[in-house]
């Protein structure tokens, strides 16, 4: 079960910050583990479109000076 709801949150990133808010939440320290875990992941995604934006605005700026 963890790694379908890992898989989850790494392809669809706002049910992994649900499901890691909700697994968050709960005194069990393993499922507060997982929870803290899926919002990681999540993360990951977001941060690796933020940062291929950015190199490709880089770069389009670059090839149009020269």
């Amino acid at each position: 079960m963890r790694i379908l709801v890992y898989l989850l949150s790494f392809f669809i990133p706002i049910l992994g910050f649900i499901i890691g808010a909700v697994f968050y939440v709960n005194r069990e320290p393993d499922y507060k583990h997982v929870g803290k875990v899926c919002i990681i992941i999540a993360l990951w995604p977001i941060i690796l479109i933020l940062v291929c934006w950015l190199l490709i605005a880089l770069l389009g700026i670059t090839l149009i000076a020269l």
